[in-house]
């Protein structure tokens, strides 16, 4: 099947900020924008979808994730972007669903419940992660379903050529967008994104997450590891390795607990 070439990139707001303009502007770039619907708030997501239907020209696409309201789309909403395990597609009858995932078997999984596509979150990806590299992972989900995938995680210049030349449909940006002013991050976050080389982060219960300074406690294991790839996607992306989040016991990312665990957030 021959895939609209805005299909290549898929990009997403970074860092769970909903950002409208950078949708505006990832879709007059040519590239599919995806908004990211806010948290537990029914009218923010209904202003947000507004701003971007009226500054965006033709379609883009929302994410969805745990916790999301999700108001009356509108019409120029064609995809959802589907990042919580627990909805499925069937969600969201007349648009087409791709579903983050982050194991063969929730690719198998996803599919068998109505996905038009999956995106593969390698062990590279910010948030929740898979145990395998993003091209491994992109291997073997290709080799077992028959809908277009796109891979999330580690993802540069090159890396983005070779996802595609192995199969891919396309690439799917967000933290690498995060120093665009149109992304709406504040000035606190995007100066400490700018000076992060991507040795900062760890895997924390199937996350990815920007590790604080400060002790570890005795829950977290001397196993969890440390992620050395830091490419970069551009002069104006950060140096970080991809999205990040803070776990649900955590507190905000950048608030100074100096005596919270500094992986898992605990007292």
């Amino acid at each position: 099947m021959r895939m609209d070439p805005s299909e290549l990139v898929v990009a997403v707001n970074p860092v769970h900020h909903p950002a409208p303009r950078l949708t505006a502007a990832v879709a007059r770039a040519g590239a599919l924008g995806v908004l990211e619907l806010p948290t537990g708030d029914a009218r923010a997501a209904a202003d947000v979808l507004d701003r971007a239907a009226r500054w965006t020209t033709g379609r883009f696409g929302v994410r969805v994730r745990p916790g999301c309201v999700v108001p009356d789309l509108p019409d120029a909403v064609d995809t959802v972007l589907l990042a919580d395990p627990a909805r499925s597609a069937a969600e969201f009858p007349g648009r087409r669903v791709l579903v983050e995932v982050v194991d063969l078997a929730e690719a198998r999984a996803a599919v068998a419940a109505g996905a038009a596509g999956l995106v593969v979150r390698g062990r590279e990806a910010g948030g929740r992660v898979g145990e395998l590299s993003t091209f491994v992972l992109l291997q073997q989900v290709l080799a077992a379903v028959s809908v277009p995938v796109w891979a999330a995680g580690g993802i540069g210049p090159h890396t983005a050529a070779a996802a595609v030349a192995g199969g891919a449909t396309g690439v799917v940006l967000d933290t690498q967008l995060a120093l665009f002013p149109d992304a709406g991050l504040p000035v606190e976050l995007t100066a400490t994104l700018d000076g992060l080389d991507g040795s900062e982060t760890v895997l924390h219960q199937g996350h990815r997450v920007l590790r604080r300074r400060g002790r570890v406690c005795s829950n977290c294991p001397p196993t969890v590891s440390r992620t050395s790839w830091a490419p970069t996607c551009g002069p104006s992306s950060p140096r970080s390795a991809r999205t990040w989040r803070s776990p649900p016991c955590s507190p905000a990312v950048g608030a100074r607990r100096a005596r919270r665990c500094a992986v898992c957030g605990t007292p």
